[in-house]
């Protein structure tokens, strides 16, 4: 249990924790949702992969949170967020591909909170730093699935647009736009 002589700094810690684990709540049922949305098995399938990645990370986010007592509240900001962005990735007038941009976006918010919360912690040193190792494991692995988000927002985006399947990925095509194809 992290003890700081700072309640206000620790607060603060807990209460961008609390953030953190509502928005990853939402990280897995959004993958859900969108996985329920698509016809293709493939991408089906990279959509059980990152849901099963984010309840991974739900899991590393509840091991530092239960070192760092007392547990804060999510804010009012975050849970408007989460209400909006359920919404749109409900929404029968966006696309898929819409949907999982925004998706996308909420990734990195995430990915950005772990970050400041780490470095937050860090900075304090001792047991802050200590109870939020954890945390830094799962920035990591965040970073990592934007990869199976990037090959999926491929995908979809080229049928959509074209009704045609990818013949090569974006960086393949990134790197012949650099050669002049």
């Amino acid at each position: 249990m992290v003890t700081t002589s700072d309640g206000t700094t620790h607060a603060a810690i807990a209460t961008k924790l609390a953030d953190m684990k509502a928005l990853q709540r939402l990280l897995i049922s959004g993958a859900e949702a969108l996985r329920s949305q698509c016809a293709d098995s493939t991408i089906q399938d990279l959509f059980i992969q990152v849901q099963e990645h984010e309840e991974d990370i739900l899991e590393s986010l509840n091991r530092a949170i239960a070192e760092f007592n007392p547990p804060g509240e999510a804010t009012e900001t975050i849970h408007a967020s989460i209400e909006k962005i359920q919404q749109t990735l409900q929404n029968p007038n966006l696309s898929l591909v819409d949907k999982v941009l925004q998706y996308t976006l909420l990734k990195y918010q995430q990915i950005f909170m772990g970050l400041m919360v780490h470095e937050a912690a860090a900075t304090l040193g001792g047991t802050t730093a200590k109870a939020m190792r954890s945390l830094n494991e799962f920035s990591f692995e965040l970073e990592i699935h934007q990869e199976e988000l990037k090959t999926i927002l491929e995908t979809l985006a080229v049928h959509e647009m074209t009704g045609k399947e990818m013949p090569h990925g974006f960086w393949h095509l990134l790197q012949n736009s650099w050669l002049g194809w």
